[in-house]
């Protein structure tokens, strides 16, 4: 199954601390660049790409 980058990225947010259901509805309509989710995380490119790629080879198994 193919997943979208949209959805790879809501899924990503949700690997980190306090990101859940609500703060994905406040802060994420969709589409955002990855550097404008760094951002609203508090996070760096690095550590968001990584944790995508974990959730990219779970899911693709």
């Amino acid at each position: 199954m193919k997943y979208t980058e949209n959805a790879v990225n809501i899924l990503t947010v949700r690997t980190f601390e306090r990101k859940g259901a609500e703060w994905i509805n406040e802060h994420l309509k969709g589409n955002e660049s990855i550097t404008s989710i760094c951002c609203l995380l508090n996070t760096t490119e690095e550590d968001f790409i990584k944790n995508a790629t974990s959730l990219r080879v779970l899911y693709q198994n």
